[in-house]
């Protein structure tokens, strides 16, 4: 695999890549492992029976792009849609691995507001807070967005055209492996022989598509994750993600959370380094 985090000094860069409209929907897993979809379209399920209102929201006007996303999905992944679905992006939504969210523009502020989405698996956000609000107001407490990124964003959403989707690749560490984490975590890790088993790299495979009839963006979120034991025989990729981590500002490693781990975290990846020394 090729990390996720090369050639990115900072992670407040889009870069975004073209995507073919067979590759949009619940790709194969970044980490091997090859029940990802499966797994996570059950556990939505089950998040949708239990944690509904958490995740899922549908302003009243978001409905007819609703609809319009259902059928692209039902056409990508070969089922037949109800046009009268009184749920549709539920109904969409519970039919992949990918969480889907909905952009609209707002002619007033030439911004995109968050409208609808279905939100199983996030990272460290809840859905009912964002709803309404502009992607400027949604992105506020990320260190640097409003001076590196809004611009741009803004730029590339309203210049997208509904003939192409791109995509785009995030990452982060967490400490467990659990999907849906609408709040961080307390938990702390200070030993460093905790950390392959318990710290994770999560990694999120962002699409952007934008609706031809509506106008309005699908936001897509496929989310991957996996052990930093998985790569307890691979030092070079460890220490590739150990720069990457330097190389963070200090707001965004506080902004992540990494207090609760970053020194465990670099003991283990200099340990690992040490032992691949000595078997040289």
């Amino acid at each position: 695999m090729k990390p996720i985090w090369q050639g990115r000094k900072t992670p407040l860069q889009m870069g975004l890549r073209g995507c073919a409209v067979e590759d949009w929907l619940d790709s194969p897993c970044l980490f091997g492992d090859l029940n990802r979809v499966g797994g996570q379209i059950a556990l939505k399920s089950d998040l949708i029976e239990r944690h509904l209102p958490e995740i899922y929201a549908c302003l009243p006007e978001s409905t007819g792009a609703a609809s319009e996303l259902l059928g692209l999905v039902a056409d990508a992944k070969g089922f037949q849609a109800n046009q009268d679905d009184a749920e549709p992006l539920l109904s969409a939504g519970r039919s992949i691995s990918d969480d889907l969210l909905l952009l609209a523009p707002d002619a007033k502020t030439q911004n995109w507001v968050l409208k609808a989405g279905l939100l199983a698996f996030p990272s460290h956000w809840a859905l009912h807070e964002k709803m309404g609000r502009p992607m400027s107001d949604i992105h506020a407490p990320v260190p640097g967005y409003a001076k590196t990124l809004e611009a741009p964003v803004n730029r590339f959403l309203h210049a997208m055209k509904s003939e192409g989707i791109s995509v785009r690749m995030n990452w982060t560490l967490q400490v467990g492996k659990a999907l849906f984490t609408p709040s961080s975590s307390d938990v702390e890790i200070q030993n460093p022989d905790d950390i392959p088993d318990n710290l994770y790299l999560r990694a999120e495979r962002q699409t952007f598509r934008k609706l031809p009839e509506t106008g309005w963006i699908v936001f897509g979120i496929g989310t991957h994750i996996a052990p930093l034991g998985l790569w307890q025989d691979a030092p070079e990729m460890l220490s590739g993600l150990q720069d990457a981590v330097v190389d963070l500002s200090p707001e965004m490693r506080a902004y992540r959370g990494m207090h609760r781990y970053e020194a465990a975290f670099h003991k283990y990846v200099d340990s690992i380094a040490n032992r691949q020394v000595g078997r040289d």
